[in-house]
């Protein structure tokens, strides 16, 4: 009589049938679950997929241990050679048109998506998107779709399309009579609460602009849901809602500019004290609240400041030595370390996993990056100022590794832990000082800033500030920030 172990093992497929290895891209494929798995994770897809014991996983290990198997990031970098690659189902989904964008996803609503936070406005089918057959290698958070032809569109039932019709025109009033939509209404109660002014926010809120806040799939539901319910409990977190849309009209409407630039502001100021008054006693019930307003209080901050040098100098004439929205974003979340756990199961998890998932730089070496920044002459500078270039320095070309290790999937989030939040409080001194060495690294920032133009809220940005340091630093510092002003990237 076979025990259960020994019984899996015996009605279990061959090693060579269940894990198919194609060499053309030196990946492994389950073909029970139609994808390739990742070389450090296939004990644990055949432990938690298939629940096999350890001695019935062992034949299959023996196997994949003979195969070449490539680093799963480079296998994502490869051009297929042939469509569709063996083994791997097709999907039908859509390709963006824009210019050279070639963004891919797998339903309409993703790409819409993608259209409002990377081209500030609604895609429409056929104009600005296509149909596309689709083929991803990996699951989970290695999904990447590629494509290699056009997929059949299917239809859609007429419900379905008069249902888009009349959101799209929702969208496309934008006047201050526009009531709020049914749905919000009764979801969030706001319609006796709010003037009609903020009723036509939240109602751009919830049609748009939270579509336009990331680009990242998983936190899209979160906007549009958890965000409103919080808003909803903490006055702090509506008014920056109120502030962000304002802003995001601003933006798609520059004949309105001014007037929604002073709403905005008026929902800032009265977010603030709030917010002040919620961080000093942070705790398990406005935690996850605290954390989405400094997500928030970034975007506002990069959208509405006028003034580049405040964006990174904070105020000259305050005593608060960080410009603001760095100052609450480092505070705000230090202060949840002690209730992290509970905000990584809470609302805002998406967030919470997007400031703690590792980011893989061992193929991205940045010693290179130390040495090109410390070939600046320091000789006339005080001992402090080069001990704290260096160090900047040092975390700046980290920050570069992490952008060459992210590539197109870098975040806004992404962008500031890399390097604002790490930066000292000597060298935002340093800054406000407009010494040379601080201006040439903040320069080079830019060209990580760059990589999140697409967002309403970053553009332009980046050259703006590129442009203030420019004019900030003397002639004979200008052949230190050539790369940034050329955009030719070293050879390295």
């Amino acid at each position: 009589m076979l025990d259960a172990e020994q019984q899996l093992v015996v009605c279990s497929p061959e090693p060579k049938d269940l894990l198919r290895y194609l060499a053309t891209y030196q990946v492994v494929v389950c073909t029970a679950c139609s994808y390739a798995i990742q070389p450090n994770a296939i004990a644990r897809h055949l432990k938690e997929i298939h629940l096999l014991q350890r001695a019935a996983r062992r034949p299959y290990m023996d196997h994949a241990s003979k195969l070449q198997l490539a680093d799963p990031f480079h296998v994502l970098r490869l051009e297929p050679v042939e469509f569709p690659v063996p083994l791997l189902p097709v999907y039908d989904g859509f390709s963006c048109t824009y210019q050279e964008c070639g963004h891919l996803c797998i339903t309409e609503k993703r790409m819409k998506a993608h259209w409002s936070s990377t081209h500030g406005r609604q895609g429409q089918p056929s104009v600005d998107f296509k149909y596309a057959s689709l083929q991803t290698f990996f699951k989970g958070n290695l999904l990447r779709y590629f494509t290699g032809g056009p997929a059949i569109p299917k239809p859609k039932p007429v419900a379905e399309e008069t249902f888009k019709l009349r959101s799209q025109r929702t969208h496309e009033i934008g006047h201050c009579g526009l009531p709020l939509p049914p749905l919000v209404a009764k979801s969030y109660n706001w319609a006796n609460e709010l003037e009609e002014s903020d009723l036509f926010l939240i109602s751009h809120y919830m049609t748009s602009t939270y579509l336009s806040i990331s680009s990242a799939e998983d936190t899209l539901e979160m906007w549009r849901t958890n965000v409103p319910r919080l808003a909803q409990q903490h006055s702090f977190v509506l008014h920056a809602i109120l502030a962000c849309t304002a802003l995001h009209l601003a933006y798609l409407n520059p004949s309105g500019r001014e007037e929604m630039i002073i709403k905005a502001r008026i929902h800032q100021a009265k977010a603030m004290p709030l917010f002040r008054a919620a961080i000093a006693e942070v705790d398990s019930k406005n935690c996850h609240a605290v954390l989405i307003y400094t997500h928030l209080l970034v975007i506002n901050s990069f959208a509405s400041e006028e003034q580049d040098e405040k964006l990174f100098l904070g105020d000259t004439e305050d005593e608060e030595t960080l410009p603001s929205w760095l100052f609450f974003l480092r505070t705000g979340c230090s202060m949840l370390c002690g209730v992290w756990d509970g905000i990584a199961e809470g609302p805002a998890k998406p967030l919470a996993a997007a400031w703690e998932t590792p980011i893989d730089t061992t193929a991205f070496a940045f010693e290179p990056y130390v040495d090109y920044f410390l070939a600046v002459p320091q000789e006339e500078w005080l001992d402090s100022e080069r001990t704290c270039y260096i160090e900047a320095a040092n975390e700046l070309a980290r920050a570069f590794s992490c952008m060459n290790a992210l590539g197109n999937r870098i975040t806004t989030w992404d962008a500031m832990r890399i390097w604002p939040m790490r930066k000292s409080l000597e060298y935002i001194e340093l800054l406000r000082a407009w010494h040379p060495g601080a201006l040439i690294l903040l320069a080079h920032f830019c060209l990580i800033l760059e990589k999140l133009d697409g967002y309403w809220y970053f553009k332009g940005r980046s050259q703006r500030v590129l442009s203030t340091v420019a004019k900030r630093l003397e002639g004979r510092w200008h052949r230190y920030i050539e790369w940034p002003l050329t955009g030719v990237a070293p050879l390295f």
